[in-house]
């Protein structure tokens, strides 16, 4: 056998084979926490999508109803705030009153809605619409140019901030909407 061919020694195997370990398991370690991160943040996107319908939702029926009132008073502006707001509006062909609410219990707040039957005038009770993920500390509607003596078309301003949980994660928030009535104030 000739000199001029060689192979590795196992000392340079041990030591390539040494370094390939360390480079691997740093790239893996990375690649764990990427997917774990991963997983939290679409976790709380979930949460947040829950609340952005829940809010989408009553800016819906805010927007195709009529004869806004805070604290269930209709006709009143607010402009102070208030947690509490009643309008009518038309859901699946029949009329409604349909109040919003802020609640605390447990040391959780969330939002409520109520539907009243105009033509009934019995209550369906009150039904929560966010998530139970979410604790909404601070809400508050703003009514503007509900009162028909005004020049101003009918809008409600819903201001509310708290946080969203998703396991071990949570995140604040603070959100501000202002929807415009739909239909022309006359």
């Amino acid at each position: 056998m000739s000199d001029s061919v060689r192979g590795f020694t196992l000392i340079e195997m041990m030591v390539s084979v040494a370094l390939f370990s360390v480079v691997m398991l740093v790239g893996m370690s990375a690649l764990f926490t990427l997917v774990s991160e991963n997983k939290r943040a679409q976790a709380l996107n979930s949460v947040i999508t829950d609340l952005n319908f829940s809010l989408e939702s009553m800016a819906r029926t805010i927007r195709t109803g009529y004869s806004y009132g805070c604290n269930f008073s209709v006709g009143s502006d607010c402009a102070s705030g208030s947690n509490r707001l009643q309008l009518n509006a038309v859901i699946n062909n029949e009329e409604y009153r349909v109040r919003y609410r802020h609640r605390q219990v447990g040391g959780r707040g969330f939002i409520e809605r109520q539907l009243v039957p105009i033509a009934e005038g019995s209550s369906l009770g009150w039904i929560e619409i966010t998530s139970t993920n979410v604790d909404i500390e601070e809400f508050n509607f703003f009514v503007f140019g509900a009162s028909g003596s005004d020049q101003f078309q009918p809008r409600v301003m819903i201001a509310l901030s708290g946080t969203a949980e998703s396991g071990e994660e949570t995140s604040d928030f603070s959100i501000q909407s202002t929807v415009t009535q739909r239909i022309i104030d006359l």
